[in-house]
């Protein structure tokens, strides 16, 4: 079993930002000439996650909003950004296995892989991508 790694580099807004990066996973996937495997998909950022939506979901539209909500309320606590984003970031994952089949990322129809910024500032963001064969 092989494994090779790459980084990829992203600029992103802040908080509640939603980057695609299917496309760089794909390109990984090609130049590394992975044919049936598994893709890792990990955020090295702190306060970042990598998750799985549908293109054109309304989920994508609502999510800023969600992550910068107070919809959750902690008794005695004062919610600023720094501990929603925190907070947030337990909820959603850091990394994800994709299967890889016959040179095609194993996702649903219309699924697509992105970053999501839970930080209140803008910066570039890393995210690692491994290929295992």
């Amino acid at each position: 079993m092989a494994v090779k790694s790459e980084k990829i580099y992203l600029t992103t807004k802040g908080y509640g930002d939603i980057a695609n990066i299917t496309g760089q996973i794909k390109e990984v996937v090609v130049r590394n000439s992975l044919h049936d495997g598994l893709v890792c998909v990990s955020s090295l950022s702190t306060l970042t996650s990598v998750v799985k939506l549908y293109a054109n979901s309304k989920l994508q539209g609502f999510l800023p909003q969600l992550l910068q909500s107070n919809f959750y309320r902690i008794e005695g606590l004062n919610l600023d950004e720094a501990l929603k984003a925190e907070i947030n970031s337990l909820l959603l994952q850091k990394s994800l296995i994709i299967p890889v089949l016959s040179g095609n990322l194993q996702l649903d129809l219309n699924e697509q892989v992105f970053l999501v910024d839970l930080t209140s500032s803008s910066g570039k963001r890393t995210v690692l991508i491994q290929v295992i064969d």
